[in-house]
């Protein structure tokens, strides 16, 4: 069981509950959840209670931990139960250089936690509020990904809640090390594919963490539509992927080098194209670098560091920004405020084709359905 077990009695907050508007709502405010109550839990066994008398009483199970979902699967749960996991937060070694962190923790409260207390990190997503939960289960990645790998890379084992074939709830805690096949796929399970079907996860256990970086590098750069034109658009796109095409290979010297191309559907609001790039490691000449091949002959400007809709100005004094690693982590947060959206993404491994970027010229620089808000964003992986 959890060792950070808190003095807090679980709340059950059904639809008299005064709370019940606003814990029936993520992060999308698009959509609006009908559960017939949700059960905030403080601890793992509050968790198996809950399971239980869901279980008990025919009821659907969703989970929440961020409640950042874009499509808000924790919330679409007609008449069942909401599983609230947010109080379940703590971050504390294991021995042995490994670390349990509680399903209910942030991203920021894990890398602040991480990062004061022992010096490692993860690399794991930008967004402060995205729960570790779902974002491990999904498979976890983020700026630090194209040097550290995957946020699954590092995880040796889990907690979980399950119900087993007698229909009673139960806790498991598997690792790499365990000696039963079942177990160790149930660990797979969770690496990557989703572990919402297979239980309810209180604590993931990290192994191997890399050490935190102490210092990072920012660059921002920006075009205005009005400069572009379609040539322009085009060489941007394209000076863009083939960089990455030629630089993602395993242990590139850009490695430590993540960008985040912005293209801003084109309105009084969002006038510009925008990159903002981050550098960690012994070269931060090489983000220069990057920025010169990147450029071309379009003219460009120094932009605030932006990522979705979120805006955060680099400090002033130049267009390249050393900064504390955590706090660069801070400025480069991506979640923003809580709004109505609807989000899409893919996986590339080779440029755009010319056709895709036209398509993408004409719908962002004259929209049929003009939104200041569309945003097609391309950030890069790989190594």
């Amino acid at each position: 069981m959890s060792e950070s077990q808190p003095d807090f009695p679980g709340a059950r907050i059904g639809k008299d509950d005064p709370r019940y508007p606003t814990m029936v709502r993520g992060f999308n405010r698009r959509w609006v959840g009908n559960p017939e109550c949700v059960q905030v839990c403080g601890d793992t066994a509050q968790v198996v209670a809950a399971v239980q008398q869901a279980v008990d009483r025919g009821q659907r199970i969703t989970v929440r931990c961020g409640g950042h979902c874009y499509e808000d699967f924790a919330c679409d749960n007609e008449g069942g139960v909401i599983v609230d996991l947010s109080p379940m937060t703590g971050v504390y070694g294991a021995g042995r250089e490994s670390w349990w962190v509680e399903g209910g923790a942030t991203l920021w409260n894990v890398y602040n936690a991480l990062y004061r207390d022992y010096g490692v990190t993860l690399p794991a997503g930008s967004c402060y509020s995205v729960g570790i939960g779902g974002h491990v289960t999904g498979g976890g990645y983020g700026l630090l990904s194209r040097l550290h790998g995957l946020t699954i890379d590092y995880l040796y084992g889990v907690e979980m809640v399950y119900v087993d074939t007698n229909g009673r709830a139960q806790v498991a805690v598997v690792s790499a090390d365990s000696s039963d096949r079942d177990e160790r796929d149930l660990l797979w399970a969770n690496q990557g594919g989703g572990g919402g079907n297979f239980g309810i996860v209180t604590r993931f256990l990290f192994a191997g963490l890399p050490l935190a970086p102490t210092e990072a590098w920012l660059l921002s750069r920006g075009w205005a539509w009005g400069d572009l034109g379609v040539d322009g658009f085009a060489g941007l796109i394209a000076r863009y992927g083939e960089f990455f095409a030629a630089n993602s290979a395993p242990k590139s010297d850009f490695a430590g080098l993540f960008g985040l191309l912005h293209l801003f559907s084109k309105s009084p609001k969002s006038p510009e194209i925008t990159l903002t790039a981050q550098y960690v490691g012994e070269e931060p000449q090489l983000l220069e670098e990057f920025a010169r091949q990147i450029e071309g002959p379009t003219h460009a400007h120094p932009a605030p560091a932006r990522i979705g809709l979120h805006q955060a100005p680099l400090p002033a004094g130049g267009e390249i920004q050393q900064l504390p690693w955590l706090f660069a982590t801070q400025t480069l947060n991506g979640s923003g405020p809580n709004r109505y959206g609807k989000y899409k993404s893919a996986y590339m491994v080779a440029p755009f084709r010319e056709d895709e970027v036209a398509a993408m010229f004409n719908n962002l620089n004259s929209p049929s359905n003009p939104n200041p808000a569309a945003l097609l964003q391309v950030d890069s992986y790989g190594c």
